[in-house]
Parts: C-alpha cells; sequence; structure tokens
C-alpha cells in the first residue's frame, strides 16, 4: 500500500512539473514550449495568475476584475518589447488587488508599470469572493503555509488534473476548428476565448438587468465605502509610489443599458459620487506624501459614451454580437484597446475614439458628476427604443420573485 501510493506520488509529481499546469511548478524539465498555451487555468485562476506572476520578468501588469481580464490585451504591437502580463481575476477585489500587488513585489523587481481596474461597486461593498475563489489556497495569500503549499501544487490532485486537460487541450488545439478547442486564457493571461455565445441582447436581459436590479437592492438597505476596501486602495498607492511604480488607475465601462438601471430605479447614488469622490481624495492624498514620485493618474471610463452606448441588436438580427461589448458589464478587447490608447497617448483608429475617458481628479470631479445625468438623458433620447426595451426589463426584474442570476460581484460572467 504504501509502496503504490509513492508511486502514485511519483507519477503525479513528474506529471505536474513536466506540464506545470497552473504555472507554480516550474522545472529544468517542464516543457513550456509545448504547453504555454494550452494551459486551462480557469479553474484555479487565483493560482495560476500568481504562477503567471513570477513565471518570468515582467515590465508592465494588469490588475483587476474580470472587466480587465477581457479587455486589456497584453499583446498589443503598440507595446514594443516591452514585456506585460494580465493578471485580472474573475470577482477580484482591491482586497485580493492590494495583495497582488505585494505579491508582485516580491517577486517582480524590474515591474515598471501598473494598470489598476477598480470597479465603482467594490469600494461599498464590505465581502469579496476570495474565500469561494481559492485566493487562500494560492500563493496571494500572506498567511498561506508556504511549504505545505508548495508541496499540494507538486504532488496534489488537483494540479494533476489540471495537467490533464492541459494535456488534452493541447490534443485539441492540433485539429482546433472552433473557439472552444481552445484554452479560455493566453500564455499571457489574457482572457481572449470562450467569453460569450450568445447574443448580447439575450444576455443582458438574463443576466446583466437582474445583475442591476439586484445590486441596487442592497445598495438601497445599505451603502456606505468599505473601510477595508479603501486602506486596500491606499495600501496601493503608497507601495506604488514609494517603489517608483507608474501606477495609471483606469474605472472600467459599463454598457450604458446597465448604467441606465441605476437611474431608473433610484439608486440611492446612480453617478457613484461617493466611491468617485473617495477615489480621488485617496489619490491625492497618496500623490501629495509622495511628492518626488510621479502623480498617480485615474481614467474614468464609466459614462455613457457613444462607445459605451453601443446599439445592442434585437434578436434575431445577425449574430447578436456588438463590436466592443460582450455584455452589460464587460467590454471586449475591442474597447480595452482604445482604453490604453487613450491612457497611453496612442494614436486611435476611429474618430469616435478620440475623446473616449475622462481623466478625473479632485479638481474636476464634480463637473464630472454634475455632466453624468446630462449624458444620461441624451442616452435616453438617442437611443429611445432601446430604452423602452431597459425600462420593460428593470419593471419586470424589479418584483419579489427577480432574477436568480448567478452573477458575481463584478457582474455576469459572459
Amino acid at each position: 500500500m504504501v509502496g503504490a501510493f509513492a508511486f502514485l506520488m511519483a507519477t503525479f509529481s513528474l506529471v505536474n512539473t513536466w506540464v506545470n499546469p497552473l504555472w507554480v511548478t516550474p522545472t529544468p524539465w517542464s516543457d513550456d514550449a509545448k504547453f504555454a498555451k494550452h494551459r486551462q487555468i480557469y479553474r484555479n485562476l487565483r493560482t495560476a495568475k500568481a504562477g503567471l506572476a513570477r513565471s518570468k520578468p515582467w515590465d508592465v501588469a494588469f490588475l483587476g476584475s474580470s472587466r480587465v481580464a477581457i479587455a486589456l490585451d497584453p499583446a498589443l504591437k503598440q507595446w514594443g518589447d516591452q514585456r506585460v502580463v494580465n493578471l485580472g481575476l474573475s470577482g477580484g477585489s482591491l482586497n485580493e488587488q492590494s495583495a497582488f500587488v505585494d505579491y508582485l513585489f516580491q517577486n517582480q523587481p524590474g515591474l515598471k508599470t501598473i494598470y489598476l481596474g477598480v470597479d465603482l461597486t467594490d469600494l461599498t461593498e464590505a465581502s469579496d469572493l476570495a474565500r469561494s475563489a481559492g485566493f487562500y489556497e494560492s500563493p496571494l495569500n500572506p498567511a498561506g503555509d508556504v511549504i505545505e503549499r508548495e508541496l499540494r501544487y507538486v504532488t496534489g490532485i488537483s494540479s494533476f488534473l489540471a495537467s490533464v486537460r492541459t494535456i488534452i487541450s493541447k490534443q485539441k488545439a492540433e485539429h482546433a476548428r472552433t473557439e472552444a478547442d481552445m484554452p479560455p486564457y493566453t500564455e499571457l493571461g489574457h482572457w481572449l476565448r470562450n467569453r460569450s455565445v450568445r447574443p448580447a441582447r439575450d444576455i443582458i436581459n438574463t443576466d446583466s438587468i437582474p445583475h442591476a436590479v439586484r445590486m441596487i437592492r442592497g445598495r438601497k438597505s445599505k451603502l456606505e465605502i468599505s473601510k477595508a476596501k479603501r486602506e486596500a486602495l491606499a495600501h496601493i498607492l503608497d507601495r506604488c509610489l514609494e517603489r517608483g511604480i507608474d501606477l495609471k488607475i483606469l474605472l472600467p465601462p459599463n454598457h450604458s443599458a446597465y448604467l441606465s438601471v441605476f437611474f431608473l430605479t433610484q439608486d440611492p447614488d446612480p453617478t457613484f459620487s461617493g466611491v468617485r469622490r473617495t477615489i480621488v481624495e485617496t489619490v491625492a492624498a497618496a500623490n501629495a506624501a509622495h511628492p518626488k514620485a510621479k502623480p498617480v493618474v485615474v481614467w474614468d471610463f464609466i459614462d455613457f459614451h457613444p462607445l459605451n452606448s453601443e446599439t445592442i441588436p434585437p434578436l434575431g438580427v445577425g449574430d447578436g454580437k456588438l463590436h466592443y461589448w460582450a455584455d452589460g458589464t464587460h467590454g471586449l478587447e475591442t474597447l480595452g484597446n482604445v482604453m490604453l490608447a487613450r491612457m497611453n497617448g496612442w494614436p486611435v483608429s476611429d474618430p469616435k475614439e478620440a475623446d473616449y475617458g475622462f481623466q478625473l481628479d479632485a479638481g474636476n470631479v464634480e463637473a464630472r458628476l454634475t455632466d453624468l445625468p446630462i449624458q444620461y438623458e441624451r442616452y435616453r433620447a438617442e437611443h429611445a427604443t432601446e430604452f423602452q426595451w431597459i425600462e420593460k426589463k428593470v419593471q419586470e426584474f424589479s418584483s419579489d420573485d427577480a432574477s436568480n442570476s448567478s452573477a458575481g460581484p463584478d457582474g455576469p460572467t459572459p
């Protein structure tokens, strides 16, 4: 019995270190050339993204939720010779991003730039998905038992199952005909494939709008800035400024249809004024405390800009997909490319993209908040038919037996 167990553990260890399925079991015999593009990391995302973060030197890192994981492309030609990685986590909160920043600084002494996506609803959510999403079992947990954890990665059955999935994925890729035959995440951490197969209107109807209605119901009962989340943001700012990191904060967008629900249902703060003020105040204080460092900038993409108001095709019209959007809460890389262009001063391909985004600070936040209801009324008038459909769906889902959609805190998974 002991011999059989030892043989099993040896087999698991050999396979797990050869395949290195979650980027945390590298050895001289690991075959990255064969398996890097085929690793199925989605079931162990926090462990795998931590492994990816320490797998090689990086110059630029993206942090945030699934909005960042989907929208920001680390393989754009504009990056030139910079080494860029997407470390976005589905349901990732500021508490987790704070731990990830510390982890990056332990493992990436040459890191130069961080793009941090901050979901506006995160700062008013006291809880997060860390416990259920595998954070405490991952290297990101500073209180974890390092020896036990690393042994588990090498000999564990979960790593072995991930290895098997990776080997199967590699075999499928040789004859891949559909996106489903490829892993969702690229070797640079970008959630590029297997994001949505349904028409956008269907997803917004069954997931995005119910998600907003449910969230607003909770916001009406309690709406306050989480002390822990604000402290996590301040910690990220201080650590980055102390190390001379070029930190760019972005507020990832929602589709105007989703954002309209907050106005339609009399959300207590439909412009997210409290969160926006908290962010710019915290950033201003951190910049003032580090006058020699490059100031942190905040790019606000959450509004009713034409790119966020892309018309949602009726069901039955074409494939129902949008150019910029996967659903009501996740912009595609086509939108992320515009965001990155605006934040970096790169040229844009379409004139309507030239004014996308708003550089937010303590000096203009009140003007921004005043303008958002005006933008909402303009969207309502210019997309009257679509808006009527949104109103109808909001009425349906605002009843006591509203949808049981299982969307997470950063919106429905596309």
